[in-house]
């Protein structure tokens, strides 16, 4: 899942602890397609995807194992658009959400609703580098996106918008 790319086009320390974890899943699963997401949210001239696909290829991930959706404004948008890409390649299994702990119960619970089949792993926490109170804010954000996320997203499928 996306994160923020910097004024000068670095990742962000929770861009670089994602990539990490989708990169520490390449021994146990052969074959990985990477599928980095974020548009240009918080940078006007770089996408979040982009930036996480040169972190991905400067680590030796071969370009052809990378697919970029780099269009997503939000994580609904991020969800709805990674579901398709997932959905047009069939050899992709299931998917492993690789974002910030806090964030993956929302990510899972979505693609799920779209037929997304998810793998759990444990994924990095941003307590240490964000503090105890900001985690906690993540973390109370969160609660409260879920059920306005399922919400959304159950009214776009019953229009037919995804």
């Amino acid at each position: 899942m996306g994160a923020a790319v910097l004024a000068d086009g670095r990742p962000s320390s929770a861009m670089r602890r994602r990539v990490e974890a989708a990169l520490s899943l390449r021994d146990e699963f052969q074959g990985l397609i990477f599928i980095p997401t974020g548009g240009k949210v918080r940078n006007p001239l770089f996408s979040e995807a982009e930036t996480m696909r040169k972190l991905l290829i400067e680590a030796g991930v071969n370009s052809e194992f990378i697919l970029t959706e780099s269009k997503a404004k939000h994580t609904i948008q991020n969800i709805i658009n990674s579901a398709q890409l997932i959905k047009s390649y069939p050899a992709i299994g299931k998917a492993i959400v690789c974002s910030d702990s806090y964030h993956i119960l929302r990510c899972r619970l979505l693609l799920y609703l779209l037929g997304i089949s998810t793998i759990c792993r444990r994924m990095p926490s941003a307590r240490k580098t964000a503090g105890w109170m900001r985690w906690v804010r993540f973390c109370i954000r969160e609660a409260a996106a879920i059920p306005i996320g399922v919400v959304l997203l159950l009214v776009l499928k019953f229009l037919r918008k995804v």
